[in-house]
């Protein structure tokens, strides 16, 4: 049987010859790429082909040769077996995986989240897929997310790592960095700085109003036209989160605001999307002279420079009674601790601030284009919200206090974090210590994934939800209601988005300052389908397709 697979094979050497050599989109031809020798390859497969084809054909008259073959084949897969028996997640379902490659195939690269929830629907709300070497553990139910996040927070706090975080974040951050007492004497500051913006004691309301203003005024300039808001969008959030750092606001084109526009797009290419995955499995590329690493020792060499430009720059002014930015809070808390066993270095309150810059301008942006673009789907439920704001805050400013008399608002907003669901997987955790979830018998150091897309829009917790209704919601009473056992969109336990309420209070006044002098309408030419399950991959996150709006002004 396998001489007649084999001549078989050499028999259609052409057919793999053009697969190989001219499939451009292929798994391989884009892994080939990746090491920079497709072109090498491309020149030489065809006379490697040619030379196959006469060496089956000897092969196949040597008995020897077949029987050896024969038994290196049971071999291999003997072990395979065995392998795959005395693997320690063995009770936990999942598709079965390809030598060296996994699952990695099956992987939809333009949208992972459609792959793993069809992989959770057929395998459970507890499954396990293998990509490459690493097994990812993914539960898909609130109630094991929950157990995950919550219950054994300590036990799930870790956070796996690679070579691209490890280059640039040193071990030495916030967001993922691994469970241990420098994360918490970090996070413990990091805490105590964010809050002071986080429950509106702080100047951000004030500092954020002022961006947000000029943003108003940049739409207003359109005249009724359509245009496209998604450059305007990103960089008000850009410089709200700056303010919220440096406690300067920035104007367009200023060279420091234009290089940290540089730097977000480098870092979300290199880290977020396949660019650089190369160097995860095989550091030693980077002796190679790699593209991708070189992209990476540049953005290293430019974020240094920014970082320690304003590090030295709050330094010389610091005053240790009072922050005026979370970079001040990071410097207070470097004085605070220096001597002790966990100082807090240069080096953390840079790799903390990428943190910060990386996190929350992605899922902010993202999800401010998810509620414009639900706007103008959604008139009706703009209209609602409109009527919202005119009775409660009028003609003035709008004030986060606001916040709490406007009930639909809040719905509509958390239904904005539900259905577009911008972190579909949530931030990967790892284990800290051997645990269980579900009855499973997880080892110390598996890798877990929340599958937030699957819980977000899950029959058993959400009716039709693939709908968008803000009204899910509000109580019979026409109370808020946050269903919080239902939604994590933020992460919950010890490592809890940091950011959360100020995210919220971003979204809050942006959204309610831009409905209470606009009414967005689609262009004539229409919107794209307003689901989100069309919605394409940006790194990490969701974001709406390309779309155009029309701002009327209300005033």
């Amino acid at each position: 049987e396998l001489s007649s697979v084999c001549c078989t094979f050499a028999q259609s050497s052409a057919k793999l010859n053009e697969i190989v050599c001219f499939t451009t989109d292929g798994f391989l031809v884009d892994f080939l790429r990746r090491f920079d020798i497709y072109e090498d390859f491309e020149s030489k497969a065809i006379y490697k082909l040619d030379y196959f084809d006469n060496f089956i054909y000897d092969w196949r008259s040597n008995r020897t040769n077949m029987i050896s073959v024969i038994l290196l084949v049971t071999a291999v897969v003997s072990y395979l077996v065995y392998k795959r028996l005395r693997d320690p997640l063995n009770s936990i379902p999942g598709p079965w995986p390809l030598p060296f490659l996994g699952n990695a195939l099956m992987i939809d690269r333009t949208g992972p989240h459609h792959t793993i929830l069809a992989i959770a629907r057929k395998y459970g709300d507890i499954c396990k897929v293998k990509i490459l070497d690493k097994t990812l553990v993914v539960l898909s139910s609130k109630e094991f997310i929950h157990e995950a996040l919550v219950t054994k927070s300590v036990d799930f706090a870790g956070r796996p790592t690679s070579f691209r975080i490890r280059m640039v974040f040193e071990g030495k951050d916030i967001g993922l960095q691994d469970f241990g007492a420098p994360y918490v004497q970090l996070k413990k500051t990091a805490h105590k700085g964010l809050k002071q913006y986080g429950d509106g004691l702080g100047s951000i309301v004030e500092l954020s109003l002022k961006e947000i203003n000029y943003c108003k005024d940049v739409f207003r300039s359109f005249k009724g036209e359509p245009f496209d808001p998604n450059d305007m969008i990103y960089r008000s959030i850009l410089n709200i989160i700056l303010i919220m750092l440096l406690g300067e606001r920035f104007e367009r084109g200023d060279p420091w605001f234009e290089s940290v526009v540089k730097m977000d797009t480098n870092i979300g290419e290199l880290l977020s999307g396949s660019n650089g995955v190369e160097l995860d499995q095989f550091p030693w590329l980077r002796f190679l002279g790699n593209k991708n690493y070189k992209r990476l020792l540049k953005f290293l060499e430019s974020r240094d420079d920014f970082f320690s430009h304003w590090i030295n720059k709050h330094r010389n002014t610091l005053n240790a009674n009072e922050a005026r930015d979370f970079m001040d809070s990071l410097l207070i808390g470097q004085q605070a601790t220096a001597n002790s066993e966990n100082p807090i270095t240069d080096d953390n309150i840079k790799n903390s601030c990428t943190n910060i810059l990386m996190a929350g301008i992605r899922t902010t942006y993202a999800t401010m284009m998810a509620f414009l673009f639900a706007m103008v789907s959604h008139e009706e439920v703009q209209a609602k919200l409109q009527e919202e704001i005119d009775r409660v805050v009028g003609d003035r400013q709008v004030a986060l206090e606001d916040k709490d008399n406007m009930p639909y608002m809040q719905a509509t907003l958390r239904e904005v974090l539900r259905y577009a669901t911008v972190d579909p997987l949530g931030v990967p955790h790892r284990t800290t210590k051997e645990t269980t979830i579900g009855g499973h018998i997880l080892p110390k150091g598996t890798n877990v994934w929340t599958n937030l897309w699957a819980m977000h829009h899950d029959e058993r917790y959400f009716d039709d939800p693939w709908h968008f209704k803000p009204e899910r919601f509000l109580d019979c009473n026409g109370k808020y209601t946050a269903m919080d056992d239902r939604m994590k969109p933020f992460g919950a336990g010890r490592r809890a988005c940091l950011g959360q309420v100020l995210a919220k209070t971003r979204l809050f006044l942006f959204i309610t300052t831009l409905l209470q002098h606009f009414k967005f309408h689609p262009p004539s030419s229409g919107i794209p389908i307003p689901d989100a399950r069309q919605f394409p991959m940006s790194g990490p996150t969701l974001r709406p397709p390309p779309f155009n709006l029309i701002a009327v002004d209300r005033r």
